[in-house]
């Protein structure tokens, strides 16, 4: 029965997370009825299938194999672009990894007691598959390392020189707002630093009195496209780019931020000047 319980919790947690991320990630402008239905009957079947499938297998890597393909048939549901659903993916099974984590921890004292081996064993499972043996940073903020690190894992896998520094404390306000911005932004970095010899990724972030400030650098070809007066991005994959620079101006709006974006010879620099001490949720 404890089981059970504690599965449930957990996964209507996750579908709390990753429906939240979807709508501000991928927000879907044209939302209707009947997108609004396959968004439900997507959510509804994902927590039946993990549900059962963790209650009867009880195995950590059916887990996450069933994790990972339910969150890209949800984000299957709001885009068609195979990079954003692969993008989207892998970003939210991340955060969602953190949230299992938080959601089972409080029930380590029943496992001690000896009357449930199978928590403990998934917990200590799920620790050892979230070691990442490439981490690049380490700011003291785990949710904003584990985005990170992933974003700067796929800039290596395309040869970009990166240099990193970023001061966090452990705990930040608002850190999923801020996740989307780095995904958004490190994105787009990387897809344009990869089409110069060059390839230069240069990031800088740091908060100081409530001011969180973010500096991301990046060579490009010179190939830049503008929308009302805006730098939205170069013609290769202009949809997605220009959704998530949208989705990175709402949020800036949101903490009355400011955000500059402009070409500096070779290189593209966005800088973000963010408000975090009062919560804006």
């Amino acid at each position: 029965m404890t089981d059970f319980i504690i599965c449930v919790t957990t996964n209507l947690f996750r579908i709390y997370i990753i429906s939240r991320f979807m709508h501000i990630f991928l927000q879907d402008k044209n939302e209707n009825g009947s997108n609004r239905m396959r968004h439900v009957l997507a959510y509804g079947g994902f927590f039946i299938v993990n549900t059962a499938t963790y209650l009867a297998f009880h195995t950590m890597w059916v887990n996450v194999a069933c994790n990972i393909l339910g969150i890209g048939l949800i984000a299957l549901t709001y885009t068609k672009s195979l990079k954003m659903i692969l993008f989207v993916t892998a970003s939210v099974y991340i955060i969602n990894m953190g949230c299992s984590m938080a959601a089972i921890l409080p029930f380590v004292d029943y496992n001690a007691k000896g009357e449930n081996r199978a928590i403990e064993e998934y917990i200590d499972d799920m620790q050892e598959f979230m070691v990442n043996p490439n981490e690049f940073v380490a700011s003291g903020n785990f949710e904003i390392d584990s985005v990170m690190n992933y974003m700067l894992y796929r800039a290596k896998e395309e040869q970009c020189n990166v240099n990193v520094k970023a001061q966090l404390p452990k705990t930040v306000t608002h850190s999923f707002d801020i996740n989307v911005i780095l995904g958004n932004l490190l994105e787009n970095s990387i897809e344009a630093a990869k089409q110069t010899e060059e390839k230069r990724l240069d990031i800088k972030i740091e908060l100081h009195q409530g001011f969180l400030r973010i500096q991301i650098e990046n060579s490009y070809d010179g190939k830049l496209e503008k929308d009302y007066g805006k730098f939205l991005t170069t013609k290769r994959a202009k949809e997605s780019h220009g959704i998530g620079l949208e989705n990175v101006r709402k949020i800036v709006h949101k903490y009355n931020g400011i955000m500059e974006a402009c070409p500096d010879g070779d290189l593209f620099r966005v800088i973000l000047l963010l408000y975090l001490t009062e919560d804006k949720n």
